[in-house]
């Protein structure tokens, strides 16, 4: 099907002169705001590498390297990624290849295992903090071996009575339960 010549005459007398320009702006506003982007993200990665070769002096630096226990921490951290990235390489990459095709019973379930690691851990955190480990597990041994002070010491002993008066409510809730829903008679 063919259009009527006037109604591409009419798209053409649209793009004037000053459409044009503004589509000039807009490319270079997001070329601005894309290297303000860039340099950010740069210098929040870059910022504490070039802070941590001026604090110390490079004798200091290359000292450091030459600690056997340094070098033996790098060895393991090269040898480890070497073999995550072989790892990821071999099953990851066919796998996700499969799996961005093709369609198959529990796919939606394999999604869902594949982006809780990014997901769970910050939520787990925040959660844990609010139970009762660190109350009743991490407490007492930081105010043992003296890593709390002052306010903390406080808020420790504070937190640990809050949640033995939390148990304590549950437990009587659940005797109350129990004892009206079952009883015992004899002598």
């Amino acid at each position: 099907m063919s259009r009527p010549a006037a109604l591409l005459v009419k798209k053409d007398r649209g793009m004037t002169s000053g459409s044009f320009r503004s589509l000039r702006y807009r490319r270079s506003l997001t070329l601005l705001a894309a290297g303000i982007l860039i340099a950010t993200v740069t210098l929040y990665l870059a910022l504490p590498i070039i802070a941590l070769f001026l604090r110390i002096s490079p004798d200091l630096f290359f000292t450091t390297l030459r600690d056997p226990q340094v070098q033996s921490a790098l060895w393991l951290s090269l040898f480890t990624t070497t073999i995550t990235l072989a790892v990821v390489l071999i099953v990851g990459t066919p796998f996700a290849y499969f799996h961005s095709r093709y369609t198959y019973p529990g796919k939606i379930i394999v999604d869902t295992l594949i982006d809780l690691p990014l997901v769970l851990p910050p939520a787990v955190a925040g959660v844990a903090s609010w139970l009762w480990f660190p109350y009743m597990l991490a407490f007492p041994v930081n105010l043992l071996t003296g890593a709390v002070h002052g306010h903390d010491v406080w808020g420790g002993f504070r937190g640990q009575l809050i949640w033995i008066a939390v148990w304590l409510f549950l437990c009587r809730t659940a005797w109350k339960q129990g004892i009206k829903r079952y009883g015992a008679a004899g002598g």
